[in-house]
C-alpha cells in the first residue's frame, strides 16, 4: 500500500478508502500520519516556522 506516502491530492479514491478502513483500526496510526503529513508540507513549503525552537 503506498498510498500512505502519497499526498492526499494524488491518491486514488481506493486507496483513500483503504487509508480510512485502516486508520479506523488504529487511530495512532491515523494521527502519526497526520504529524508526517504536516511535516512533509512544511519540507515542501521550505517553511520551518512550525518547528519548535
Amino acid at each position: 500500500m503506498n498510498g500512505i506516502i502519497t499526498p492526499p491530492e494524488r491518491r486514488h479514491l481506493e486507496a483513500q478508502e483503504q487509508l480510512q478502513l485502516l486508520f479506523s483500526y488504529c487511530p495512532e496510526l491515523a494521527h502519526v500520519h497526520e504529524l508526517i503529513r504536516q511535516f512533509a508540507t512544511m519540507v515542501d513549503q521550505r517553511d520551518a516556522t512550525g518547528l519548535p525552537g
